[in-house]
C-alpha cells in the first residue's frame, strides 16, 4: 500500500502521498471505469491498481463531502487546474445513492472552492438535480 501511494505521488507530482483506504460504497460518474488508469509499482507483478481519472476522482470526493477531501482537491487544482466544463458534464452523468439535493450542494461547494463563488453561481441555474 505504501509503495502504491508513493507511485501515485510521483506520477501526479504531489507534495504528499495521497491517503488510501477501503471504501464500501461510493458514487461515481457514469463510465468512470473506462477512464481509470493503471498504476504500476516496481517489483509488484500480480497487483493491479486502477486510479480514477482526476475529474472522476473530484466528483467521487465531492459526493462524499469530507473537508479533507475538498482540501486535497483544492491542492490538486492549484497544481493542475480542473476543467469546469468536464466537472459539470461528469456531474450530469452521476448516479447518486444519497439525497439528490446533498449531491448538488456538495458539487456547488466544490466548484466554489475551486473556481470561486462566481463559478458556482454561473453554473447553478442549469445544474441538474439527480433523481
Amino acid at each position: 500500500m505504501k509503495r502504491a501511494r508513493k507511485a501515485i505521488q510521483a506520477e501526479d507530482a504531489l507534495d504528499e502521498a495521497p491517503p488510501v483506504g477501503a471504501a464500501g460504497v461510493f458514487d461515481a460518474p457514469e463510465g468512470y471505469e473506462e477512464r481509470c488508469r493503471l498504476v504500476r509499482i516496481a517489483g509488484v507483478r500480480r497487483l493491479r491498481i486502477h486510479v480514477p481519472e482526476r475529474h472522476d476522482l473530484a466528483l467521487m470526493k465531492a459526493a462524499r463531502g469530507d473537508e479533507r477531501d475538498l482540501a486535497a482537491l483544492a491542492a490538486m487544482h492549484r497544481r493542475k487546474p480542473f476543467r469546469l466544463k468536464t466537472l459539470v458534464a461528469r456531474y450530469d452523468e452521476m448516479q447518486f445513492t444519497g439525497s439528490p439535493e446533498a449531491l448538488r450542494s456538495r458539487f456547488l461547494l466544490l466548484v466554489a472552492r475551486l473556481f470561486g463563488e462566481s463559478g458556482a453561481k454561473r453554473i447553478e441555474p442549469n445544474l441538474k438535480v439527480h433523481m
